[in-house]
């Protein structure tokens, strides 16, 4: 019972990570979305600490499902808006499909990593490594965002000088 309410405490906080996270990066840009990842991932490793009481097991579980998840749908939120109207279905149908590939081979991996009798410590690392990834990602869309948006301001302040100018010589 403990394992089946571990999970629906992990998706209701997954949704509700995920409206506070979309408020963040509406405000503050694609980079909060690298807390997110972060947290999931020091969850993650610290999930391969031994000796740990169930039920520190089960809240950290649920942090890290929580921040994993928000994480993943934010990208998704994110990736749309760097795509041109006419294609966006497709960005994101991309982008998903790479989630959708990681969501296959990452348990494979993981299982191979187990059978390998690998510690629980070095598994759940290398499960938390891509998160080093993700973050990456989050960094690198903050900084074209921004890109994006001087550029997009440049072209603006362009318009409005030659409007200006066109004005001045028809008066």
């Amino acid at each position: 019972m403990l394992f089946r309410s571990t999970f629906t405490y992990a998706y209701i906080g997954a949704t509700i990570a995920i409206f506070v996270l979309a408020r963040f990066i509406d405000a503050f840009g694609p980079r909060v979305s690298v807390v997110s990842a972060a947290i999931a991932m020091a969850a993650l490793v610290f999930l391969g600490t031994p000796g740990m009481a169930a039920t520190t097991i089960t809240v950290v579980a649920i942090v890290a499902i929580a921040c994993s998840s928000a994480t993943h749908q934010a990208l998704n939120g994110i990736v749309g808006g760097f795509y041109p109207t006419a294609i966006r279905g497709n960005g994101v149908g991309y982008a998903t499909g790479m989630g959708r590939a990681a969501a296959i081979v990452g348990p494979a991996i993981a299982g191979n990593l187990l059978s390998a009798d690998l510690p629980l410590q070095i598994v759940m690392t290398a499960i938390a490594a891509p998160y080093t990834a993700v973050i990456v990602i989050c960094l690198v869309l903050d900084r074209l965002q921004k890109r994006i948006s001087a550029d997009s301001q440049d072209r603006k302040s362009t318009r409005l000088n030659s409007s200006h100018i066109t004005i001045s010589y028809a008066v």
